[in-house]
């Protein structure tokens, strides 16, 4: 029987970044995403979920996709402002109006 601290650190997925918690999440430890937020866009790779906050690295922000459609199938940016290496950025998940896996190199460099 689980005690009344391993209930509570369930419901919140506590240490559970990587496997589906309550019904499931969209969100994996490890995997790139094209997040569109309600004023910028930015791309990353999930290291961790801290509460409200979705914590990435190899992040840059995406000033210009281009065409979405090839964006999303090629990888192609137009337009891209890379966090310096190893740096890790925090986006609140209340403002993510949408998100997809980025199956493509993350940029490295400014274009």
């Amino acid at each position: 029987m689980m005690d009344t601290l391993a209930i509570v650190k369930a419901l919140l997925c506590e240490g559970n970044q990587t496997q589906p918690c309550n019904g499931g999440t969209f969100f994996r430890t490890g995997t790139a995403y094209f997040l569109r937020t309600v004023t910028y866009h930015i791309v990353g790779r999930m290291l961790r979920r801290e509460g409200n906050l979705l914590i990435l690295t190899d992040a840059a922000w995406v000033a210009d996709s281009g065409r979405w459609a090839e964006a999303t199938a090629k990888g192609t940016l137009n337009e891209v402002e890379p966090f310096p290496p190893g740096h890790e950025v925090a986006v609140n998940l209340d403002t993510i109006t949408d998100a997809t896996a980025w199956n493509h190199q993350l940029p490295l460099g400014v274009k």
